[in-house]
């Protein structure tokens, strides 16, 4: 026994939806995200696309990662700017340093990126996630300029 109530098209939004205005057809409003999902409503406008927030803030946790990972920064940092210690081979340490510090300036600005193009539409998660990747991947950076100028030049 199928009633007119029972039989909804594509095109229909989902019951208790109000269509919304002539802008963006099929989009629905006054329901939750998974019922506009399960009713197969287009996605809103501005989702997110290659260069959005949620893309920029990923990226500069993934160029964080590698840096705060290795670790190999920080013990740098204590060899030489803590205690008085001598390098063997300067040239290759000093390298070394400025990759893991390019790589944060990289995070860094990728982030901050992130954090300028954020609007209200942006999820929370990209903001908090840019946010932090900008703190943490300062005191990266700081770390990294500092021990390269206090290595030691080879003799």
């Amino acid at each position: 026994m199928n009633t007119s109530q029972d039989q909804n098209t594509a095109d229909d939004p989902p019951p208790g939806a109000e269509e919304t205005d002539a802008e963006s057809p099929g989009a629905v409003k006054g329901t939750d995200a998974g019922a506009a999902f399960l009713s197969g409503a287009p996605a809103p406008a501005g989702t997110p696309g290659i260069l959005s927030a949620e893309t920029l803030s990923v990226a500069g946790v993934l160029f964080l990662a590698p840096v705060l990972f290795s670790s190999r920064v920080f013990q740098l940092f204590g060899w030489f700017v803590l205690t008085d210690t001598g390098a063997e081979q300067p040239a290759l340490i000093s390298a070394e340093i400025a990759v893991a510090g390019g790589t944060g300036a990289l995070a860094v600005l990728s982030a901050a990126v992130s954090l300028v193009l954020s609007g209200t539409r942006t999820r929370a998660w990209a903001r908090w996630t840019a946010a932090a990747t900008v703190l943490v991947g300062l005191v990266a950076l700081v770390a990294s300029l500092i021990t390269f100028v206090n290595v030691p030049s080879g003799s």
